[in-house]
């Protein structure tokens, strides 16, 4: 077992909207707060917004990132990272290592980079210097782990570790989901994510059309107010779709929208660095429909606690309803194999034991 010092740990937030990255940030602090380390965040003006969220698991902090506001940042959070004795500067997005490369340079502070992207590295010599003041690259995935070590130099191969993201399952354990009822020829089909176009959201409406004569109908949880948001209820409106449509809004208790729907569908048409909502949705019995072409592969077993379906094939995802539909049964048994592969797999407890693992290797 790893025993460890206790840490003042900083995450820095710079996200525009609230996604995958920024839910599994929050995680990660609430779990850390649980292990005993001091947590704090600093947050982009534009990110200001989601102090809230963090507020009962950190201490805040608001600085300017774009620049040419992010140089004098630099040194008001080189002053921060000194006052506050900081041992560990985690980034969740590349755009922002220059910065904490430059607060931290004379400290002895560890730079580790959350990598939630499946991009390669770059080739550039600015990017090759900050590369090597990097001290740990943290790959939410295998997929990203295999981007990261095939266009990394080699020599900063031994820097990447795969971690894989987690849930916390106390946001969706009720003691019991209720069971979901066997109904032949109807379904209830969820969507919950970004509503842009990358994510698929108009292959999975391109579906539903092709499901016009079945008893099923789509449940969409997310902002809905963007432009391409608006676009796509359109289309639905053009296409006669309404009445099978639902645009449901940003959702508080998603565990609540789970137990409403009988299988999640998450159609990206770009690889997904992870795919927490797959894993929340399973947790809480809910069997899905995924692509295969990123890390949702990893998490999504292919006819047992799911579907796997190429990309941008509304004519899968359709095939796939209708199986469900034609054997309800799947449902509750690929709904129970689910949770116990996120169980068994996914949890933001097996997370920190890993995470201790790697600290453990540059504070004991």
């Amino acid at each position: 077992m790893v025993v460890l010092q206790r840490l003042n740990i900083l995450h820095i937030i710079a996200a525009k909207e609230w996604g995958g990255g920024e839910s599994s940030a929050l995680a990660m602090c609430k779990a850390q707060q649980e292990e005993g380390h001091r947590i704090f965040v600093v947050f982009d003006h534009v990110s200001a917004a989601f102090m809230e969220r963090f507020a009962p698991f950190a201490e805040t902090l608001v600085l300017s990132m774009r620049y040419p506001q992010a140089i004098a940042s630099a040194f008001a959070l080189g002053n921060f990272l000194r006052k506050k004795n900081i041992h560990v500067i985690h980034t969740h997005t590349g755009k922002v290592v220059p910065l904490a490369v430059l607060a931290g340079f004379f400290l002895p502070t560890k730079l580790m980079a959350f990598r939630h992207n499946v991009l390669s590295n770059k080739k550039d010599l600015l990017h090759r210097i900050l590369y090597r003041r990097i001290d740990a690259f943290l790959c939410v995935s295998k997929t990203v782990y295999d981007v990261q070590i095939k266009t990394i130099e080699p020599r900063l191969q031994k820097r990447v570790y795969q971690i894989c993201n987690g849930i916390d399952t106390a946001l969706y354990d009720r003691g019991s989901h209720a069971a979901r009822p066997i109904r032949p020829d109807a379904l209830t089909v969820g969507y919950a994510g970004r509503i842009e176009e990358n994510k698929g959201i108009a292959v999975l409406l391109a579906a539903m059309e092709q499901m016009r004569d079945e008893r099923v109908v789509l449940r969409i949880a997310g902002d809905s107010s963007g432009v391409y948001a608006q676009k796509m209820q359109k289309f639905c409106q053009e296409r006669g779709l309404n009445e099978k449509v639902s645009w449901c809004g940003f959702q508080t208790d998603m565990a609540a929208f789970f137990d409403e729907i009988d299988v999640l569908v998450l159609p990206s048409i770009v690889a997904e660095a992870f795919g927490l909502v797959l894993c929340e949705a399973m947790y809480c019995g809910c069997p899905v429909i995924a692509t295969r072409n990123g890390a949702q592969s990893e998490i999504v077993e292919d006819g047992e606690s799911g579907y796997l379906v190429a990309p941008a094939s509304s004519a899968e995802i359709a095939a796939r309803l209708k199986d469900y539909m034609e054997h309800p049964q799947s449902i509750v048994q690929m709904g129970e194999n689910a949770r116990n592969r996120i169980a068994q797999n996914f949890t933001m407890d097996l997370w920190k034991k890993r995470m201790e693992q790697i600290y453990a290797e540059f504070f004991n």
